[in-house]
C-alpha cells in the first residue's frame, strides 16, 4: 500500500489500535474523506489484508438486518 499521509496525533491513535486491535471496529464519516483507505490499512496491520469487510447504508442511509445477518455469518467462517 501507498504512504499514507497522517496527522501525527492520528497516527498515535492508529498505533494504539494496531497494538491492542479491538474486536470491531466502526468508523463513521463523511463520504470522500478516506475511510475506506483507513480501513484497509489497519486491516493490514492488525491482521491481513482479507479483514475488512465493507458494510454501507442504503438509499435510506440505514443498514438492513440481512446484512447485518450476513455480516454475522460472514464473521463466524
Amino acid at each position: 500500500m501507498t504512504k499514507l499521509l497522517i496527522h501525527p496525533a492520528t497516527k498515535k491513535q492508529f498505533d494504539r489500535l494496531i497494538a491492542t486491535p479491538p474486536q470491531s471496529l466502526l468508523l463513521v464519516g463523511s463520504e470522500g474523506v478516506g475511510l475506506g483507505t483507513i480501513a484497509h490499512y489497519l486491516g493490514e496491520k492488525m491482521t491481513n489484508k482479507n479483514s475488512v469487510i465493507k458494510l454501507l447504508p442504503d438509499e435510506k442511509n440505514s443498514i438492513k438486518i440481512d446484512a447485518i445477518r450476513s455480516l454475522r455469518t460472514q464473521l463466524r467462517t
